[in-house]
């Protein structure tokens, strides 16, 4: 059996810093790196960076499934489409 995910996205509008307190910004605006060195202990290093700008965007997802039925390829699938 073998799958397969078709997906593509554009611009759905301007670019602008997120607003605090949303999701958006919990989610981008992280200041630390969490890493294992060589000896597997874990690091931490600050980063300092501006906020990161987002930009809204449309998407276009469709996902086959190949099935293989008595020897036969059959495709099943569906198509998402969000903004």
């Amino acid at each position: 059996m073998a799958a397969t995910l078709v997906a593509s996205y554009e611009p759905a509008g301007p670019a602008s810093a997120p607003v605090t307190g949303t999701l958006e910004h919990f989610l981008t605006e992280r200041y630390c790196l969490y890493t294992l060195d060589r000896r597997r202990r874990l690091r931490r290093a600050d980063i300092h960076h501006p906020p990161w700008p987002l930009q809204p965007a449309g998407s276009v997802i469709g996902n086959v499934i190949w099935i293989l039925l008595a020897g036969w390829w059959l495709a099943l699938g569906h198509l998402i489409t969000g903004c």
